[in-house]
């Protein structure tokens, strides 16, 4: 499965991505549908569970794309990659969003059916679209069919533009969960890493103890973060940081993730995302994470 994804492909996590990040909340009917269809598939019932999906989009038409997401991801869970391509391209089809994470789940799917053509027509309608996540290429063994292909690398510095990279980081100003005002221009001296994440993101929370240990091994040294929260609960997000002992600044519009105005500037479409900036204020990296991460800082508080 694409462990890039906010999802892990079962249908209870495709469920909360579309209630957090995606159209508008499911009626109290289609989440039924959807929790009868997760037993289903969870007693090893798969054709049953996607005989009730299928139905699910005919009986409720104004949940087809929620519900053909979950479908897709469920196909591409049982390595049914025919069936999951052919949901992605119609899941593209009917969202208006036209986002660059969908062209990369047709493209995927593509891959794992061993069409590189169409995988590679997928990506580039990707970079189009604004796509800039270029490490999970070389990060996610998923992807190591594509790698050693040359129009893979001409890709990657299509994502690396997209993302910046190299560029002035681009500037925001906004006050965090104690009321002072943050910006990256507030940091310029300082190597600063700014994390775009949410505590309802699983992937996002896993990450935190490694960048605490970061911090911690480092702050003294002019290392700096900025936390940018895509939550919607204010009493959540601030019992979260309290209890996880967060120390850097953490900021968030409490919009929710389509809502957030820093989020849109920066074509953040995964989480969690993590955007290193250098002293003169420039973007370096993008995705690093763990040791990887600590490595590039130290390295960068160097210069």
């Amino acid at each position: 499965m694409k462990n890039i994804l906010l999802v892990a492909g079962l249908l209870v996590s495709s469920l909360i991505l579309a209630q957090t990040v995606g159209p508008p909340p499911l009626a109290p009917e289609v989440k039924k549908l959807l929790e009868d269809g997760e037993k289903l598939f969870s007693a090893g019932k798969h054709d049953d569970a996607l005989r009730m999906l299928s139905e699910g989009m005919e009986k409720y038409p104004q949940s087809r794309l929620q519900l053909l997401s979950v479908r897709m991801n469920a196909y591409e869970h049982l390595g049914r990659w025919a069936e999951a391509a052919a949901d992605a391209i119609e899941k593209d089809r009917l969202d208006n969003r036209k986002n660059s994470v969908f062209a990369l789940e047709v493209a995927y799917d593509y891959m794992k059916l061993g069409d590189l053509d169409n995988a590679f027509r997928w990506l580039d309608v990707s970079a189009e679209r604004g796509f800039q996540n270029y490490y999970v290429f070389d990060k996610v063994d998923d992807y190591k069919p594509l790698r050693g292909d040359p129009r893979l690398a001409a890709l990657v510095k299509r994502f690396k533009i997209n993302a910046g990279i190299g560029q002035p980081v681009k500037p925001f100003s906004r006050r965090d969960l104690n009321g002072r005002e943050i910006s990256p221009a507030s940091f310029r001296g300082k190597v600063l890493l700014i994390d775009f994440w949410a505590t309802w993101c699983g992937p996002c929370v896993k990450e935190i103890p490694g960048l605490k240990k970061c911090y911690d091994d480092l702050h003294g040294r002019g290392f700096e973060v900025i936390g940018i929260s895509l939550d919607q609960d204010r009493v959540k997000l601030e019992t979260f940081v309290r209890e996880n002992q967060i120390q850097w600044p953490v900021t968030c519009s409490f919009k929710g993730f389509w809502d957030d105005d820093v989020r849109a500037l920066y074509g953040v479409q995964l989480i969690p995302s993590v955007w290193l900036v250098d002293k003169k204020g420039n973007l370096r990296h993008l995705g690093l994470r763990g040791e990887a991460l600590q490595m590039a800082v130290a390295e960068m508080l160097n210069e």
